[in-house]
């Protein structure tokens, strides 16, 4: 691979994941610390574990931090089934702990679904209360905490990648215990395939390269950072969330919003009747209006958002005020009989907007049909196959 895509690479997945590589104080399974049983807690795939039990008894555990809504969590479930598939009975344990980042993310009947859409089948506890989270001192989706026989964490990492190399930890610490592993191959996947069109890029607004001297120079690659909508997280080391001037005056209740903004980078745009809640906003409409939206500029291949409802309701999805065609709709979206694309919130959960051909900058806007649809956030993402 030439340096210049690597380098692009390993920025693109920092952008990606919004976590970055600390370092991690080694935890023992000792009289001074020991990691709680946490059998009170509710468990799914298993009967109530001793976590604590477990690591300290000589096994070697796996713990993994996830949400259900989160795309970067779910990019590594494939990386995930395939190690307990193929070290579970050599004595790897793989402890799933879902940690919500949302409210309706706490309902176990909404983390059941998610576990088997995504076959996920080792033992995994429900963290509602960030009791784990906070014994780990974790600050990140996603996470992985890799023990040792000796109740040691000897590997940590955060976020999406590093498979491989995950992996041969895994295996070096089997082999240890003289597991015979020769006759299963290792994984060869570090990172999922970045599209090409990616490596166009475009120049950051304070990266010192314009047209007229970047030639030779690697492009500076840039992508939208995630986008909450609600809120308590309405403001971030990357500033505002909010373009709209008068978000931050009637939080946590009704507003009517003007769009009449040009639109910034890593921002969102509201139009209509919306009411501003911690979490989320919510729709008001009394009946489905063009003046009734929700648009950001973004750049990037793929777009997914996080949506709820009450009932059963749509949204319409357009890009550069048109509706989108069949290579631009995202896993979710459906069409009618007149070529309008939209998305059915019939679940709490994160839905695949728009899948683009190619890496670009672009402007959504979304329309609710109905009162009471809340949008949480935004992801994005810019892998070869989309999502």
């Amino acid at each position: 691979m030439k340096i210049f895509k690597f380098l692009s690479l390993l920025f693109l997945l920092l952008a990606m994941t919004s976590c970055s590589e600390i370092e991690q104080e080694n935890v023992y399974i000792d009289p001074d610390h020991e990691i709680p049983d946490y059998q009170n807690l509710e468990w799914i795939n298993s009967d109530p574990i001793s976590i604590g039990e477990s690591i300290g008894n000589g096994e070697i555990v796996l713990i993994d931090f996830w949400t259900y809504t989160c795309v970067n969590c779910i990019r590594t479930f494939p990386f995930l089934n395939e190690w307990n598939q193929k070290y579970k009975d050599d004595g790897l344990k793989i402890i799933g702990v879902h940690t919500p980042e949302f409210e309706f993310e706490k309902v176990k009947k909404n983390i059941i679904k998610s576990v088997k859409k995504n076959n996920l089948e080792y033992p995994i506890v429900l963290d509602n209360d960030f009791e784990i989270w906070d014994e780990f001192k974790n600050r990140y989706w996603p996470a992985k905490y890799l023990f040792n026989s000796k109740g040691e964490i000897v590997y940590t990492h955060f976020g999406e990648g590093g498979y491989v190399e995950a992996e041969k930890e895994i295996r070096k610490l089997l082999e240890e215990k003289n597991i015979d592993l020769s006759e299963k191959e290792i994984g060869d996947i570090e990172y999922q395939e970045i599209a090409e069109s990616v490596f166009g890029g475009f120049y950051d607004e304070n990266a010192g390269m314009n047209k007229d001297n970047a030639d030779g120079e690697r492009q500076f690659y840039r992508m939208t950072r995630e986008l909450y909508m609600g809120s308590d997280r309405n403001l971030s080391y990357g500033g505002i969330y909010s373009g709209n001037l008068d978000y931050y005056d009637n939080i946590g209740k009704p507003h009517n919003y003007v769009d009449e903004y040009e639109y910034s980078h890593n921002k969102f745009y509201l139009s209509g009747n919306w009411s501003n809640d911690f979490e989320s906003i919510i729709s008001n409409i009394d009946e489905p209006s063009s003046l009734d939206y929700l648009s950001f500029k973004f750049r990037s291949k793929s777009v997914n958002g996080v949506f709820s409802s009450n009932e059963n309701a749509e949204v319409i999805v357009k890009i550069d005020g048109n509706f989108l065609t069949k290579d631009e709709a995202g896993i979710d979206v459906k069409f009618d009989e007149k070529g309008r694309s939209y998305i059915t919130v019939d679940q709490p959960k994160m839905y695949s907007l728009l899948i683009l051909p190619i890496y670009d900058e672009r402007i959504i806007t979304l329309f609710p049909q109905k009162k009471n649809i809340s949008i949480f956030a935004f992801t994005f993402g810019s892998y070869e196959e989309g999502f």
